[in-house]
């Protein structure tokens, strides 16, 4: 499956007022925004991620119940990230996720600090809303704080330079090296952009 990388700038704080607030109006308005927006989704698919939803906003997050999150998760966690925002949309999603996950991460995350490493990681493997994990084989997502954003900053920097020092350096770089070069500088540019901005980030394969 070909997946795609989608970085947007958004509010986590925004978000998280949805949880535990019993606001059914934004329930509906959410269950109606996917029925427009992604008309696929069958009627039983849109009211599991409606219940998910529901849950959410009447419960809390996560779910003590849930181990491993699943599709419906997936498309419930993007439901209320997107609600009631105004998206920041980079350019991320002109590469394929193994930009990130391999030519970068494994490639040459080796080099990076360890905060981008855990920050490498989290894009690698997501970082689960409502369960204690999410499945290995299916698509990703995650939402890192704009406090966080800028303590990475330093470090994305470096590695950049790492990068940048390294590819530069070998005689016949392979085209994942040039691939890791050039992402690791549109990462930083991302990333710098969505922090002008005063956001967050949030991240989902697709």
């Amino acid at each position: 499956m070909s997946e795609r990388l989608n970085l947007y700038g958004f509010s986590i704080a925004r978000m998280r007022r949805l949880f535990r607030s019993g606001d059914v109006e934004a329930v509906a308005r959410i269950r109606e925004r996917m029925a427009t927006e992604q008309p696929d989704l069958s009627q039983r698919e849109l009211g599991e991620v409606c219940e998910i939803v529901e849950r959410a906003v009447t419960t809390g997050v996560p779910f003590g119940d849930l181990e491993c999150e699943g599709h419906a998760h997936w498309l419930a966690a993007n439901a209320l990230a997107g609600h009631d925002q105004e998206w920041l949309v980079t350019s991320a999603s002109a590469y394929h996720a193994s930009a990130l996950r391999d030519s970068l991460g494994r490639r040459y995350g080796k080099y990076a600090r360890p905060e981008v490493r855990a920050l490498l990681r989290g894009f690698a493997e997501g970082v689960p809303l409502f369960g204690r994990s999410l499945p290995e084989d299916g698509l990703l997502y995650a939402a890192v704080g704009g406090e966080k954003l800028r303590a990475f900053g330093p470090g994305l920097v470096d590695l950049r330079e790492q990068v940048d020092y390294r590819v530069g350096r070998k005689r016949e770089p392979t085209g994942e090296d040039l691939e890791a070069a050039e992402f690791v500088g549109e990462l930083c540019g991302w990333i710098a952009q969505i922090q002008e901005a005063g956001l967050d980030l949030w991240y989902c394969t697709a």
